[in-house]
């Protein structure tokens, strides 16, 4: 009898390794560059029941090689790639133009012609920094592009080298994301939050309005775009407009720091000594996104407030 009982457990053992390994065969195979980035980072976490996830880091691959690259898209043969490598920071690609360009359009570029020649489709993942931030009313994806510093610059070229590459790809436009946590640096939530916490005065910009989004709903929006197989150009934010005083001030009061000292600052004095210009108005209108994805990914910033400080007091409290 323990024998006949030995042998069934093995048998459904072995029944539910076989079950797992083809239900993976059967979800998406994702490469996914820049994953240790803010946006990448939080991709690997969430997708990795949902997608089958190939990462490789910068030591392992390149984006700018192209050899290398097409040596490894054609060995993984992925059925999207995400491109989230690149330079972020606008300071730092006005500094080193080379590098920006290289990085978040070259490499695009070349990455796009390989995916077209494979038949894969390529996501590219953008930016607001597309727009010059005149007028009052939120961007459109059809709206003019003219980027006030060289960062919006590279961003728009990739956006153009990957959109002309092949019509089943997408530009994923996104705005001031951020994140419960990431190790690699702090945006404006958690800057605020941990001078919140330490009882520091914080710097919120009077007159300059965007539409933050929380990480986890950029993934929501990515892995949507990817299973609807969504084409073209779609701005993923949060559904309204919000000052940078506003926005952190409603941080402190769902978060319930009712002491806490926030200052104002013009946008002119806060960026006087950046090396990049900056837009004071950078919103996105995200109704088109809004009718093709659910609203799980496109919410209120309020929303996305409250899920950040959720997972933000979790991770806190096991620490």
């Amino acid at each position: 009898m323990f024998s006949y009982n030995r042998a069934f457990i093995y048998i459904l053992l072995q029944s539910s390794i076989i079950e797992a390994r083809e239900l993976q065969c059967k979800m998406k195979k994702v490469l996914l560059l820049g994953g240790a980035g803010l946006v990448g980072t939080r991709i690997r976490d969430l997708f990795s029941t949902t997608f089958r996830i190939v990462s490789p880091f910068h030591a392992e691959l390149d984006v700018t090689n192209h050899a290398a690259v097409k040596l490894f898209i054609a060995a993984q043969k992925p059925d999207v790639i995400i491109y989230a490598a690149g330079i972020t920071n606008p300071d730092k690609a006005e500094e080193y133009r080379e590098e920006a360009f290289a990085v978040n359009a070259e490499a695009p570029r070349m990455i796009a012609a390989i995916a077209k020649e494979t038949k894969i489709k390529l996501l590219y993942l953008s930016t607001d920094a597309v727009f010059n931030g005149s007028g009052r009313h939120p961007f459109k994806e059809d709206d003019q592009t003219d980027p006030v510093n060289y960062y919006g610059y590279t961003k728009r070229k990739g956006e153009e080298f990957v959109l002309r590459a092949s019509d089943t790809n997408s530009v994923l436009r996104l705005i001031t994301v951020y994140s419960d946590f990431f190790s690699g640096k702090k945006d404006i939530a958690r800057l605020a939050i941990d001078a919140f916490i330490r009882r520091e005065s914080f710097a919120g910009i009077m007159d300059q309005y965007f539409s933050p989004t929380y990480v986890d709903h950029v993934v929501y929006a990515v892995a949507q775009v990817i299973n609807k197989n969504v084409s073209g150009i779609l701005h993923i934010g949060a559904r309204d407009c919000i000052s940078n005083y506003a926005f952190v001030s409603l941080l402190a009061k769902l978060g319930g720091f009712e002491d806490a000292r926030i200052t104002s600052v013009s946008f002119t004095e806060f960026y006087k000594d950046k090396k990049a210009k900056r837009s004071n108005y950078a919103c996105l209108d995200t109704a088109k996104a809004l009718s093709i994805l659910d609203n799980s990914c496109i919410v209120p910033i309020a929303e996305g407030l409250r899920l950040f400080l959720k997972n933000y007091h979790s991770r806190f409290s096991q620490s």
